[in-house]
């Protein structure tokens, strides 16, 4: 293991993108019960989706899926694939749904000026991270066991 999570792999270091929602949950643990931190609540949430996003387009790669990385749309390619695939297995598909949604809040933590909508302003910053560290380690988990599920074939 390498320094900032990367390890090596045939001779080049590769990235560990766990340590993406790793340091999002360090980020929701530093977080005091009545701090709202915006920088912290919109980098961590950010961090979560990244973690999530890349553990999935991994798996598809790693299944065979052709992923064009340098595509705009790449991140709707692969939720769309989880979607799709989904028809047939539910497990598949709420990867696709909660990966859309964490995709949803991550664009709105980096790009809005104003973060919350009127119906979300009674959500603390740390609640909203603590949504999005939960669904992107819920999304992992799912990634796992539809991985497992295939090694039992």
């Amino acid at each position: 293991m390498h320094r900032c999570g990367a390890e090596m792999t045939a001779g080049h270091v590769r990235f560990n993108w766990n340590k993406y929602l790793d340091f999002a949950e360090s980020l929701l643990k530093s977080m005091s019960s009545d701090e709202d931190d915006e920088l912290k609540d919109r980098c961590g949430i950010s961090r979560a989706y990244y973690g999530a996003f890349h553990r999935a387009q991994a798996y598809l790669i790693k299944i065979g899926i052709t992923i064009d990385l340098n595509n705009k749309g790449s991140h709707n390619f692969v939720i769309g694939q989880f979607k799709e695939i989904g028809g047939a297995n539910r497990l598949w598909s709420k990867v696709g749904l909660d990966l859309e949604r964490l995709k949803n809040q991550r664009k709105k933590a980096d790009y809005n000026d104003k973060y919350f909508s009127d119906s979300e302003r009674n959500l603390s910053l740390k609640n909203q991270l603590e949504m999005a560290v939960s669904r992107a380690r819920s999304i992992v988990k799912k990634i796992d066991a539809i991985e497992e599920e295939e090694l039992s074939r």
